[in-house]
């Protein structure tokens, strides 16, 4: 805001500064002019001229101490107008229009222009039309001839001085004229350069210095142009870092940016001088090639992109690593406008994450349902959210000791208004993709403690287990979200528990264990889900805060039959006893697997054996029969 104010009134001042020297300049020419003048005509004799010009010459004095004082407009009129009038005294009193003082006015009219205003000048043209057509008139009728004089030495001298003047004026104003122009192609430059900067900005990245998504598409179009001329094809690769989020969060940006500009200095090095790689934002890359219909090209420089990417970054002390996923579409079998190729590249950039991550994938036509089907599923997910559709089923959990229901898994089933029950492995991995799964949790969290609540008001102290998905564990703030629902709902955070996967556990990171060690000590029971099936780790298990251990039915459902499965779950019991933990068994389904692992020891049993998850009412109804045995 500073550099707005301030630059008009720097323009102003540099202003007033150029009138005040050339004021200066002026005032001294002309002092110098009359005074060579004067002693000129003391040397003739002509005393009453020279007194004239005497008196001149004090007068103009004034106008130097008025312009020192910052008064410009009058100091210029005083010294102009005094000038002209001296002038149009010796014209008149000499040789009239014949006189070489005639000479002068154009210089008068000159400076005028310089250094005074649009009306000084207008009114000194003017007064000095109206004295030249006036000393005309009356030589012409004879009211007052003017006597011609022969020329001589004075009279040269006195035009040679007055052209002296003239051509200080006219250097003057051409010195003026070149500094304008000199400003005026500095400021060219200046526009010139500020324009090719803008330019730059406009279409490239400013971390990396790669084209951005602007050019990216200009230089898409002007490829097919080319391309479809000359009946070839043209790849787009899509580029997105797998876990770049991570890597930032944890790190800070300037880490993530040094990443970022080592890694876009490595794609260019791995494509060829005439393909095109773009930052099209975040941790996102494209790659424009033409290939001459050769796919195997495109293979080798996908893989080459990938063993790029892969190879360790080294940021300060710390060797740095990370993979990408690869979408590759091909113009124009799969799309002729840039918009369309980018988005089926986006689209098989996303399959090759749903594969693994690490690896590319070309584009197919089925895609797009398969897209379509996700767009809609997360649409009506949305609405799902606005219009409750979703409920909660509850699973009971039993003592293998007492026989006794000691809680139940809180499980989210989706009642859709056209196709009825849908159950979660039907649209949780789309809620997972959209994000929506942390709008979805909290609901589910928020429903089972107010159910939990209401068993409690009803006799049954009760435990409940929600499940929280590891999007929802890293991105929601859940300390708060989970503080906030026992509060709202007067729970006590001992009959929480919350089930998390073993995927969470490879983040090992301070907050994951702050955030564990903080519920903990809330009172909130934090069990491992499906345990055995991920990234089993004692180490793990010994360092963070968790107190049971789910082992996963797929252990359980052949226990009987498979020796592998049974010595599995007996590792796992154990070691869990060794760490103080809990153990509840999923999926049983006969009596038998029961006692076999109460034989085992396991602390707790969930599934068909007891009861299939039950909406809220029907799992009243149980647990009260369950009493009553």
């Amino acid at each position: 805001m500073n550099n707005s104010t301030d630059s008009p009134s720097n323009e102003i001042l540099s202003e007033l500064k150029f009138k005040i020297e050339r004021i200066f300049q002026v005032f001294w020419a002309v002092e110098i002019t009359l005074g060579v003048i004067a002693v000129q005509r003391i040397a003739i004799g002509a005393w009453e001229q020279a007194i004239a010009l005497f008196v001149a010459m004090l007068l103009l004095t004034s106008c130097y101490f008025v312009a020192k004082k910052g008064h410009l407009k009058f100091a210029s009129t005083i010294l102009l107008s005094t000038v002209t009038v001296l002038l149009t005294f010796f014209m008149w009193s000499f040789q009239g229009l014949r006189d070489e003082i005639m000479l002068a006015y154009p210089s008068v009219l000159i400076l005028a222009a310089m250094i005074g205003s649009g009306r000084l000048f207008v009114g000194l043209f003017t007064f000095i039309i109206i004295v030249v057509f006036a000393n005309g008139y009356v030589n012409e009728t004879g009211i007052y001839v003017n006597q011609v004089n022969v020329a001589d030495k004075n009279a040269a001298l006195l035009v040679s001085l007055i052209i002296a003047l003239i051509s200080f004026s006219v250097w003057s104003l051409s010195a003026d004229f070149r500094k304008v122009l000199r400003q005026l192609s500095r400021e060219y430059l200046r526009v010139k350069e500020s324009k090719a900067e803008i330019e730059k900005l406009m279409h490239h990245d400013a971390l990396t210095g790669l084209p951005n998504r602007i050019l990216a598409k200009t230089r898409f179009e002007q490829s097919m142009t080319y391309l479809d001329r000359n009946k070839q094809s043209m790849c787009v690769m899509f580029i997105d870092l797998d876990g770049f989020k991570s890597v930032n969060d944890a790190m800070g940006h300037q880490v993530g940016d040094t990443l970022l500009i080592e890694l876009a200095n490595r794609l260019q090095d791995v494509v060829r001088n005439s393909d095109t790689v773009c930052r099209l934002g975040g941790d996102e890359f494209l790659i424009i090639a033409d290939f001459n219909n050769n796919e195997q090209y495109m293979s080798e420089l996908a893989e080459r992109v990938r063993q790029a990417v892969i190879k360790p970054i080294r940021v300060g002390d710390r060797d740095l690593v990370t993979s990408c996923s690869i979408g590759i579409a091909i113009a124009p079998q799969d799309g002729y406008d840039f918009n369309t190729i980018m988005k089926h590249a986006d689209t098989a950039m996303y399959h090759a994450k749903d594969m693994g991550k690490n690896c590319f994938h070309f584009f197919d036509r089925h895609m797009n349902s398969n897209v379509q089907e996700h767009m809609q599923i997360v649409s009506d997910l949305r609405k799902a959210l606005k219009n409750d559709e979703f409920v909660l089923y509850y699973q009971p959990q039993i003592d293998l000791t007492t026989s006794t229901v000691i809680g139940a898994e809180a499980l989210i089933r989706w009642i859709h208004p056209e196709k009825g029950l849908i159950p979660p492995n039907l649209f949780i991995p789309h809620a997972e993709s959209s994000g929506l799964i942390i709008d979805i949790g909290r609901w589910a969290l928020d429903r089972a403690v107010c159910d939990c609540k209401n068993w409690q008001l009803q006799g049954f102290d009760l435990t409940v287990a929600v499940n929280i998905s590891p999007k929802q564990f890293r991105r929601s703030d859940i300390q708060s979200v989970v503080q906030k629902a026992l509060e709202i709902h007067g729970l006590e955070a001992n009959q929480l528990e919350l089930e998390i996967t073993e995927s969470l556990l490879v983040d090992d990171t301070q907050e994951l264990n702050n955030t564990l060690k903080y519920l903990t000590n809330m009172g909130v029971k934090i069990s491992i889900d499906d345990f055995g099936t991920g990234y089993s780790n004692l180490g793990y298990l010994k360092k963070l805060e968790v107190g049971t251990l789910k082992i996963d039915q797929s252990f359980i459902q052949k226990i009987q039959q498979d020796p592998q499965d049974q010595a599995i779950v007996t590792a796992i019991i154990q070691m869990a006893s060794s760490l103080n933990l809990k153990t509840i068994a999923e999926g049983v389904e006969h009596e038998t697997t029961k006692n076999l692992l109460a034989g085992l020891q396991c602390d707790q049993g969930q599934g068909y054996l007891w009861a299939k998850p039950l909406p809220n009412d029907e799992f009243l109804t149980f647990i009260r029969k369950r009493a009553e045995m």
